[in-house]
């Protein structure tokens, strides 16, 4: 539902705006993420590698030879 509600907002802005005020929409979404970072943390928690690499354990079940994380 997350997911689908991220692609239908994106496709009514893309339909509103031109792709310049749309860059600009971007881009002070951006600044405003980083200069209030503490909002995220607090809505979403943080991790650290180890909490990372447990969850994902825990989801595959252990049933990978190889496993490559990108971020």
């Amino acid at each position: 539902m997350k997911k689908f509600f991220h692609n239908f907002l994106r496709t009514a802005v893309s339909l509103v705006l031109t792709q310049e005020s749309g860059n600009s929409v971007r881009v002070s979404l951006y600044k405003f993420k980083n200069k209030h970072k503490w909002i995220f943390k607090l809505i979403y928690g943080t991790a650290n590698d180890e909490d990372i690499f447990n969850n994902i354990i825990q989801k595959l079940d252990g049933k990978f030879d190889i496993l490559m994380v990108h971020s």
